[in-house]
């Protein structure tokens, strides 16, 4: 795969070497994330948490 470099300009247009500017699409669904509840985030922080303990122990088991 080849690396392209591409520059993010302030008015939401991108540039690349090979290409006129274009918009930036926006990627977020603001409908999913209005309704995400407070439960949904506190049992994915848990979930995050847990597997950060887990890394740190398989982290500090000797191989």
């Amino acid at each position: 795969m080849a690396t392209r470099r591409v520059r993010l300009e302030a008015d939401g247009t991108f540039h690349t070497t090979d290409a006129s500017p274009q918009p930036v699409r926006g990627r977020v669904d603001w409908a999913r994330v209005d309704a995400t509840t407070e439960a949904e985030i506190a049992r994915h922080a848990a979930e995050d948490d847990k597997a950060a303990a887990q890394a740190a122990v398989s982290a500090a088991a000797p191989a």
